[in-house]
């Protein structure tokens, strides 16, 4: 790893994280403001009955809403803020992945870069140090933001653990997108390609997990999508669970990452 490379990624794409860690915060105490008037207006028990409706039921289920659990500060968090939170990170985190490889090709600054007596792996290795440290960060912000908010918008006891789960393999999922906008920009020919190609690839994979909790028929379809392996469903014994999901993340991240290496070692720069 160049630490040059490194701290420059970091002065580069700070300013973008701090505003997307506001822009995430802000939208989750924006969402929790509401949990009081609502748990007291007692929308849930009245809109139960319609609910059931299996076709509805169908349809709120595809954007992670259950109203089993949502009655609970943490299940109506985990429903409306780690659920966007999972999407606004994984978008953020590929397309950050994805411009800290190409940048180069699109400022014209390969040329100056790679001339330097620094091989092309440890740039990547640098970017993609960087791309860890810059994700965490935002990470920490929106879990730390989401605890502060849990423990002022209730007095009820909530499963510490369950939330932490969710925290951290939000975290992972985050990781291997911004893994996956690696390999992405390693492959792509023009750098204006990778935006894109980005966004549809995270857009797709959270329309196959919506998907897949539609009915018992369409449930496997769920496991081509990396969203599907954040245990977002507040079942008993959550927390003691679900290395098996990290191993999923960190595997997934591990092969986007060699084979990102082995193309862009080989791949010809466009000056």
């Amino acid at each position: 790893m160049n630490a040059n490379v490194f701290f420059m990624e970091l002065r580069r794409h700070r300013r973008g994280i701090l505003i997307w860690c506001a822009v995430l915060v802000g939208l989750n105490a924006f969402m929790m403001l509401f949990y009081p008037v609502v748990i007291e207006s007692g929308v849930f028990e009245q809109l139960d009955s319609f609910f059931k409706n299996p076709f509805f039921k169908g349809m709120l289920t595809t954007f992670g809403v259950d109203f089993d659990y949502m009655t609970s500060a943490l299940g109506y968090y985990v429903t409306y803020n780690a659920v966007y939170t999972m999407l606004l990170g994984s978008l953020v985190a590929i397309l950050l992945g994805g411009r800290l490889v190409a940048r180069e090709e699109k400022d014209k600054t390969a040329e100056f870069l790679l001339t330097k007596p620094v091989t092309r792996g440890e740039v990547l290795n640098s970017k993609m140090a960087a791309l860890g440290v810059l994700v965490t960060g935002l990470n920490l912000a929106v879990v730390l933001a989401g605890f502060v908010l849990l423990e002022v918008f209730t007095d009820a006891p909530y499963d510490v653990g369950a939330f932490l789960t969710v925290s951290w393999q939000t975290w992972l999922l985050m990781l291997a997108f911004g893994a996956v906008g690696f390999l992405v920009a390693a492959l792509a020919k023009r750098a204006r390609a990778v935006t894109g190609a980005s966004l549809g690839i995270v857009l797709g994979f959270y329309f196959v997990s919506g998907l897949s909790r539609v009915s018992e028929s369409t449930r496997v379809f769920g496991f081509i999508s990396p969203f599907r392996f954040v245990q977002t469903e507040l079942v008993a014994g959550a927390a003691g669970g679900g290395w098996w999901r990290a191993a999923y993340f960190i595997g997934l991240a591990a092969l986007c990452v060699l084979v990102s290496h082995i193309v862009y070692r080989r791949k010809d720069i466009l000056l």
